[in-house]
């Protein structure tokens, strides 16, 4: 009987564990719990319409992208929550004027952008930026895939050549 009731014990006390570890298994933390946690975080520009991995996601990366803020890196890894990724261009990589740069995003073929989206997409980017940096051009990659049967033709050829031991006459073979 003490057995079985420290047994039941163990068992809740896991569960209670698995409460408590909240940001180390969003997945298993209800729709409810996750908006409660992005609000509690501050996290900028959270969508509860937004996809399950992009919500969980975001919360996960709110507290770096705080500490971070500013830098590329927060920029694309932002992006590449959001997106299918994304990439900073800094004005000394494309020969620009000092201080701009260029933000590339990656959409899937999957994803639709609608008709305004850019303009939310261009505020997202100045609430990360380092103030002192301006946006000259947001650039929307857009990925595809087509399939193209090739037809190919494999020939192997094989050339032998046979050398005797010790330099003698060569063998006829």
């Amino acid at each position: 009987a003490v057995c079985y009731a420290v047994g039941e014990a163990l068992k809740k006390l896991l569960d209670y564990m698995e409460g408590i570890a909240l940001y180390g298994n969003l997945e298993k933390v209800s729709d409810e719990v996750l908006n409660s946690m992005a609000l509690e975080l501050r996290t900028q520009y959270y969508d509860t319409g937004a996809a399950r991995k992009t919500r969980e996601d975001m919360v996960k990366q709110t507290l770096s992208w705080y500490m971070r803020g500013g830098t590329n890196s927060t920029l694309e890894e932002y992006l590449a929550t959001l997106y299918d990724g994304g990439h900073v261009e800094e004005w000394h990589e494309y020969g620009g004027k000092p201080y701009y740069f260029k933000s590339k995003v990656t959409v899937g073929e999957n994803e639709v952008i609608e008709v305004g989206e850019t303009e939310e997409i261009i505020r997202r980017i100045h609430a990360y930026k380092n103030v002192r940096s301006w946006l000259e051009a947001l650039i929307l990659q857009i990925l595809f895939k087509v399939n193209v049967n090739i037809q190919y033709d494999l020939k192997n050829r094989l050339y032998m050549e046979f050398f005797p031991r010790q330099n003698l006459e060569p063998l006829l073979l």
